[in-house]
């Protein structure tokens, strides 16, 4: 499942949004609250990948570079 959605920055928000979800990877883009979000989201269970623009746009989903191959 794919969802990309903006919320605000506090960690009500957060649990009642995803802690209830399935524990899956979740693709974060650095910015200055992106390390508690991170925290938090590994708090709920999930995987966390943070990285920049440029990182994403070559790799979307975050995934290693034998599964972006199929491997």
């Amino acid at each position: 499942m794919l969802l990309e959605q903006r919320l605000r920055a506090q960690w009500e928000r957060l649990r009642g949004l995803l802690g209830k979800r399935p524990k899956a990877r979740a693709l974060l883009e650095a910015s200055t609250e992106s390390e508690w979000m991170a925290r938090s989201l590994e708090d709920l269970g999930h995987e966390v990948v943070v990285s920049t623009r440029a990182d994403h746009a070559h790799n979307p989903l975050g995934l290693s570079e034998s599964a972006a191959r199929g491997g």
